[in-house]
């Protein structure tokens, strides 16, 4: 994927409120406006939720995989081919007319999803799951059956109380009628009354849904705009810092969607700054994001267990890493690990090194999609897998976690780029890989 510039803008992101009685401490969040990002970001988006959508078929992981395989190829595919690599907005080209209706309507739901979990990742919910998966209970009196797409856990950050999940129904659109924005806007608001209000309150298993958001994307193809709306009971600040200079690199590289809120020239100027900071790997840019969604360093969040378990489930899974994934499967499904063969109990991982931060790439790597191949950030899977280890048969209520630091590409290593997202789920350009190394699930530590 050639994208030059290499991140692509949404300039139009609208809150939509609407009215729903909420228990919150810190009823606003803040999301950044325009949102950007590069196509490795929007490759580990899809990849998060194409694998969370196949989390209650009751597949073997090796169908899962192989599922997964076929379904990002055929994405990546579409994006390389209808993308307006071009232009500085997240554009369609006319092109994508050769499809069928159903076909493009499949494609912008994909999109959707992916897009909605961008703007999750970027006000600080970094740790999802299938909403069906929970089983949640919903309260009152409705009869909706329908079910929206993602938990996110919130980690008690936000001002959530402990034991907060959010629920998120995701909604896109390339219709050249109903991708404009003031269908769009009223897209996300449907979506929420029909899909989310009634899950406000529901309960599974000591978690309860605190709050919701229906998130709709729309480009109309061959047009110069695109659009995002978000539904929700609470206010969120669509907006952007105002220029200063920040310390480090991790502030520079993680916010580099952060420009001004009106597509003028000085802001796309300001954008182009800021990312040719982020590509070459040197400081400067905008400082800290509005609201907590700011991946800090050394920042330390406690997601709820089963939304861990299943959220690393998919990224193992993404990684190819299939018997780390089965394993924690056998624990959501209450089973212990140890009714499995011994052979599902040591999972083999190549191990990448980018600047004296190790990601492992499992045996079986699901490819990146045309770019790079999926791995997991060190810390992130020791943790987890130290966890399943010390557990075995039951799910932690909570699990410490540190969030991924941001990275950025060195100007002096084009071969070894990372991509990065605050679960630890990265995306790494690398020439080979050798190192391959044993852990053992069991003892929780290499073999």
């Amino acid at each position: 994927m050639n994208w030059n510039p290499a991140a692509k803008l949404i300039t139009d992101l609208t809150p939509v409120f609407v009215r729903q009685s909420l228990k919150l401490a810190e009823p606003e969040l803040a999301c950044p406006n325009p949102i950007s990002f590069t196509f490795e970001d929007l490759c580990l988006s899809l990849a998060r939720t194409t694998s969370h959508q196949s989390a209650i078929q009751h597949w073997s992981v090796e169908k899962r995989l192989e599922w997964l395989r076929v379904k990002g190829f055929h994405l990546a595919a579409h994006l390389n081919l209808f993308v307006n690599a071009a232009d500085e907005e997240f554009l369609f080209t006319n092109e994508i007319d050769i499809e069928a209706d159903e076909q493009r309507t499949s494609l912008a739901a994909q999109v959707g999803t992916a897009v909605a979990d961008l703007i999750m990742q970027r006000m600080g919910f970094y740790w999802s799951a299938n909403a069906r998966e929970l089983k949640l209970r919903r309260t009152g009196k409705q009869k909706s059956r329908k079910i929206p797409d993602f938990v996110y856990d919130p980690a008690e950050g936000h001002g959530f109380p402990p034991g907060s999940i959010v629920v998120v129904e995701a909604k896109g659109s390339l219709s050249k009628q109903r991708a404009k924005r003031g269908p769009i806007r009223r897209l996300a608001r449907d979506a929420y009354n029909e899909q989310v209000r009634h899950m406000i309150g529901a309960r599974s298993k000591g978690l309860v849904v605190a709050s919701g958001y229906a998130i709709a994307f729309g480009t109309v193809p061959g047009a110069s705009s695109s659009t995002l709306a978000l539904a929700s009971p609470q206010r969120i600040r669509a907006d952007a810092p105002s220029p200063v200079p920040v310390r480090s690199l991790s502030a520079a590289a993680s916010y580099q969607q952060q420009v001004a809120p009106q597509v003028t020239e000085q802001a796309r100027q300001m954008h182009k700054e800021l990312m040719h900071q982020e590509l070459s790997g040197r400081e400067g840019g905008f400082g800290k994001p509005p609201g907590d969604g700011g991946r800090r360093e050394g920042e330390r969040r406690s997601p709820r267990g089963r939304i861990a378990y299943a959220n690393y489930e998919s990224v193992f899974l993404v990684c190819g890493a299939m018997n780390a994934a089965h394993v924690l499967r056998t624990i959501l499904l209450g089973q212990s690990m140890e009714t499995l063969d011994a052979e599902r109990l040591v999972q083999d991982f190549w191990i990448v090194e980018h600047n004296g931060m190790r990601f492992w790439v499992g045996e079986g790597e699901s490819g990146g999609w045309r770019r790079g191949l999926f791995a997991i950030y060190e810390p992130s899977g020791k943790t987890i897998l130290r966890s399943v280890s010390e557990h075995r048969d039951t799910i932690p209520e909570t699990l410490p976690l540190t969030v991924a630091p941001i990275t950025a590409r060195a100007e002096s290593d084009e071969d070894s780029d990372i991509t990065i997202q605050g679960d630890g789920l990265a995306m790494c350009n690398v020439s080979s890989l050798y190192n391959l190394m044993r852990w053992d699930l069991r003892a929780g530590d290499w073999s």
